[in-house]
């Protein structure tokens, strides 16, 4: 259920990025298409798909309606929602090394 419930939370992300640059993705459209896009990012020859995943949105969002330019445009933003929500597990994990136990 845990997988399930990412999966479409990822794939609401990626709506929401999309409306936020004026691309409004009906629910059925951003379920068959966003997958298509994100998959890409699982190919390991960029950095957290970026580059991949842009190109991917260009070509598949104009069957949506969309421009390609609108397309790059939502995964980008998308790419920084997602840079900038990991950003706390950094400072977590800065936080946990600067951090040492006292030896007894």
């Amino acid at each position: 259920m845990l997988s399930i419930g990412t999966v479409v939370l990822n794939i609401a992300a990626f709506a929401c990025c999309a409306a936020a640059v004026g691309v409004m993705l009906a629910p059925a459209t951003a379920m068959v298409l966003v997958p298509l896009i994100l998959f890409t990012m699982l190919i390991p020859i960029t950095v957290s798909g970026w580059g991949l995943r842009e190109g991917a949105t260009a070509v598949l969002l104009p069957l949506a309606g969309a421009t390609a330019a609108e397309g790059f445009a939502a995964s980008v933003a998308f790419g920084l929602v997602v840079l900038l929500s990991a950003l706390p597990g950094v400072v977590v994990a800065g936080l946990a090394t600067v951090a040492k136990p006292v030896s007894p």
